[in-house]
């Protein structure tokens, strides 16, 4: 897009002012104070409207009586030359297009011609002005890497800004080592009434197993009452069919009549036909005598000239008619060749994937449906997980208990070794017989013995005592230990118990997931299931109905082309005499009829030459002009008739009246039917009967599930109530309940708000990766340039940008000079439009954009827009003299102000 105009009826200082933009560089040169900043802020204007008045903003309305605004020419890509016409007091400032091709266009046509540009992008990346050079000199570091950064990546500032956001909500709703967040309390006061729950259930065990029971049985009687009433509802649409297939059966009759006919006109228009019939009729027979009495004043014709007289009009129709056929008969074959590849394309995948060769509307899988199916695949992705965890879990609670097992055998045992062979009273009593039996033994050979045998008596009977008490404290400690391990080891049952019955309620969930996974393969043909990867799967479902889609559309197309080639076929019946219409191809037809035309019309101007009736001769031109208006005032008759030639009027008139008395009967009957059969197919009665019978007998199997399990579920509801008559349990799990809704609801907030600032973050880093690394590649190339090759790589490392000096040595943003910098903020700016001009090809525009440059930097400055503008339009608004001459010397556009 380019601006080529610049028309001001009252802007600032500019009055009733026109300036025109010759080439894609274009200087607008003044001192300060001659207007530039106005022209600036006028072009700004007309593309974005007028800015809501502030306290510190300059004021542009004219002084004068002139209207506030003006015009501005653009040359658009699309549109071509377009005209923005905005006006303060006209349409409260809203814009007024006007199009190359004299249609108008409002301020959302507006925007749409200028997408992907607006009024931010605008004034970040594609104008620049001094107060943006200035506000850069006045940021600190960290400011300046993020200004940087969301130039790179323009349209990200929200990004970030939201991240920061979903972040601090985060933080307000959990830590994972807080105490005040929401989240922390609620968890706490859940675990604290779990504890209590806990507690009261393990003397309630019977109750739990009741609970699940009644839970299961709920859901079995929730899911056979939508069934029911399912069936019910099909019952009654089976019922009414039947009950109305006379009917319907009429209907098929009158539709294979009346798809056949004409559609019939309105009594008024059917009068007009027969009129203008009759008028016609009269018409041709003065033209046969008109023409037979110019035959006799002239000299002898060919007789193929004489036919051509007689059907000039229609071979002159002919001729109009050639470049709307030939542009049919190409789209034509080109239809066929896609619809071929299309069908083959079809034809692999439902080989490769076993789907039906045929296309049927009723395989079109819903949208609803495919999630559907990925939620199906998904939770049985989860499920067989789920269910490997179990396996896991119960085989590792099994090992627990097998060795809590052996650990209490390993101590019983241990406690009867000690209590044999350990006694004290066993060893003291041992020792002392056996001392007494060699005291005796020696008592013949010293009396002194007897001595001897009475201090080990004495010491073995204060062993026995000692050892009797060690052993009671020993056989203490085993015992609380043994206890202890049965503890562990009921529990540990209790665990594998429960893991058991989680396992099963797994395995019933993986059962229902594919009940319905072969109810949707059974409707669809889909062929999906786990083994297979279900996500190819689907995506090639989507590729094969589009390509059906696409073979439809191309049909319609192709057919719609065959059509014109038919009628244009019936259009030249007339030459079959002179032509061989029935040997020649369509090709060859347009080429033989537009050759047999072009020789009678040479003839024709020969023949005029010797013409002597002028009289006769323009009697039979309005004749002919006057049946050339009549036909073109048929046209929209016979259209709407459905009928191509008038020749056709006389059997249609009396066609009208019986098509018209059917047609009433038919949406008569319409009406009756609509509600109960898709009359879009043909159903047949066999079939309805039969599915009747068989939903009759699906309800009462259904009636008879239903009342059983509603006597069971009775049971179990006063079953349950005799065991809740304290109400304590019941309390309990109410609170739990209540505790625990309220917790899933800040949970749900902060996943919500966890998953965004993941999301956002993963966005904001993907952008980081694709688009700032070619980002800086260019910038690099610019600030090389500017700097006149001191700095030769821009990088971004550790979340910083850094640039490299020619010597290897780098440096952060802090530690450039004020011009370095705005040197780079430049290069950001410019790389960004360099490498988004394929998308975003729109005017830059640059106010003094070079005040802190030396000579040789304004230069180059001035030598990169110069090469910028050979791909895009820039205009620049300056007082620097340098740049003027720059500009005189390069012989570009100079508007002096």
């Amino acid at each position: 897009m380019e601006i080529k105009e610049i028309q001001i009826s009252g802007f600032g200082k500019w009055s009733h002012q026109l300036f025109s933009v010759e080439q894609t560089f274009h200087l607008f040169c003044g001192a300060n104070e001659s207007g530039k900043s106005t022209l600036y802020q006028f072009i700004r204007t007309m593309l974005f409207g007028f800015s809501r008045k502030r306290v510190n903003q300059r004021n542009f309305e004219p002084k004068d009586s002139s209207l506030f605004g003006g015009k501005m020419v653009l040359e658009h890509e699309v549109y071509g030359k377009v005209i923005i016409e905005r006006f303060k007091s006209v349409q409260n400032g809203k814009a007024t297009l006007y199009l190359a091709d004299g249609q108008m266009g409002d301020e959302a046509l507006l925007k749409k011609l200028l997408f992907p540009l607006t009024e931010a992008l605008f004034d970040e990346i594609f104008s620049f002005r001094p107060e943006d050079l200035f506000q850069v000199q006045g940021l600190q570091e960290e400011k300046l890497q993020e200004l940087l950064v969301a130039i790179g990546l323009t349209g990200s500032k929200k990004i970030m800004s939201l991240r920061n956001q979903y972040n601090q909500e985060t933080q307000n709703l959990y830590k994972p080592n807080g105490k005040n967040p929401v989240i922390n309390q609620k968890i706490q006061e859940y675990q604290v009434l779990q504890e209590t729950i806990r507690q009261k259930e393990s003397q309630e065990k019977e109750y739990q197993t009741l609970l699940s029971t009644i839970k299961q049985v709920e859901e079995t009687q929730t899911f056979i009452q939508e069934e029911r009433k399912i069936c019910t509802q099909k019952n009654r649409i089976l019922a009414e069919k039947i009950q109305k297939w006379p009917l319907y059966e009429e209907w098929l009759e009158k539709k294979q009549v009346v798809r056949h006919q004409p559609v019939g006109l309105v009594s008024t228009k059917i009068q007009q036909l027969e009129q203008a019939y009759q008028e016609e009729q009269y018409l041709s027979q003065e033209e046969r005598r008109l023409i037979e009495a110019e035959t006799h004043s002239e000299k002898p014709m060919s007789t193929s000239y004489l036919f051509y007289r007689q059907h000039e009009e229609a071979c002159q129709a002919l001729l109009a008619q050639q470049p709307k056929v030939t542009e049919a008969l190409s789209k034509k074959r080109i239809y066929e060749k896609q619809q071929n590849e299309q069908v083959e394309l079809t034809q692999t995948l439902a080989h490769q994937y076993q789907w039906p060769e045929r296309w049927h509307p009723d395989l079109m899988i819903e949208p609803k449906d495919i999630g559907l199916m990925e939620q199906i695949m998904v939770e049985q992705e989860q499920i067989q997980q789920q269910k490997q965890q179990h396996e896991e879990k119960v085989a590792e609670i099994g090992q627990q208990v097998q060795q809590l097992e052996y650990e209490v055998q390993q101590l019983e045992q241990e406690q009867n070794q000690h209590r044999l062979i350990d006694s004290p009273v066993f060893v003291a009593i041992g020792a002392g017989g056996g001392l007494l039996a060699i005291g005796l033994y020696s008592l013949v050979m010293h009396v002194f013995m007897l001595l001897i045998l009475g201090v080990l008596l004495f010491i073995g009977g204060g062993y026995a005592f000692y050892g009797s008490k060690k052993q009671k404290q020993r056989d203490k400690e085993l015992k609380a230990k043994w206890q202890q391990k049965l503890g562990e080891m009921d529990w540990m049952k209790a665990q594998e118990e429960k893991a058991k019955i989680d396992y099963q309620k797994v395995e019933k969930s993986a059962q229902f997931n594919q009940q319905k996974l072969a109810a949707i393969n059974r409707r669809y043909q889909v062929n999906l299931n786990g083994e297979n990867n279900w996500q190819v799967v689907l995506a090639q479902r989507s590729r094969w109905q589009h390509a059906w889609q696409v073979i439809q559309d191309l049909t319609a197309q192709t057919e719609s082309c065959q059509r014109i080639l038919e009628q244009y076929r019936e259009n030249v019946a007339f030459l079959a005499e002179w032509l061989p219409i029935t040997t020649l191809d369509d090709a060859q037809l347009l080429e033989q009829v537009q050759k047999f035309i072009q020789e009678k019309m040479r003839e024709h101007l020969t023949m005029s030459e010797h013409q002597t009736a002028l009289q006769v001769t323009q009697s039979l031109k309005n004749i002919q002009n006057r049946r050339k208006e009549l036909s073109a005032s048929l046209q929209q008759l016979l259209k709407e008739a459905g009928l191509r030639q008038i020749s056709q009027i006389p059997e249609f008139l009396q066609n009208s009246q019986s098509s018209l008395k059917m047609r009433e009967r038919m949406h008569t009957l319409e009406i009756l039917l609509t509600p109960v059969f898709d009359l879009a197919k043909v159903e047949e009665k066999a079939e309805v009967r039969y599915n009747h019978e068989e939903e009759l007998r699906k309800q009462e199997i259904l009636r008879q599930d239903f009342e059983g399990n509603l006597q069971q579920l009775q049971a179990l509801y006063y079953q349950k109530q005799q065991m809740e008559q304290d109400g304590s349990l019941t309390q309990l799990y109410q609170k739990q309940e209540m505790l625990k809704n309220e917790l899933e609801r800040h949970v749900q907030r902060w996943e919500k708000s966890k998953l965004s600032e993941t999301f956002i973050q993963e966005i904001f880093e993907q952008l980081s990766t694709q688009k700032f690394e070619l980002l800086l590649k260019q910038v690099s190339e610019y600030f090389a340039y500017f700097t006149l090759g001191e700095y030769n790589k821009c990088l971004f490392e550790k979340e910083q940008v850094e640039v490299e000096r020619k010597d290897g040595q780098r440096f952060l943003l802090k530690d450039l000079s004020t011009g370095t910098r705005n040197q780079l903020y430049l290069a950001f700016r410019l790389g960004f439009i360099r490498m988004h001009l394929q998308e975003c090809r729109f005017p830059v525009i640059i106010d003094d954009g070079w005040v802190h440059y030396d000579q040789k930097r304004k230069q180059a400055f001035f030598d990169v827009l110069v090469g910028l503008s050979q791909e895009t339009q820039v205009i620049c608004f300056s007082s620097d003299k340098e740049i003027v001459q720059y500009t005189q010397k390069h012989h570009f556009c100079l508007t002096e102000l």
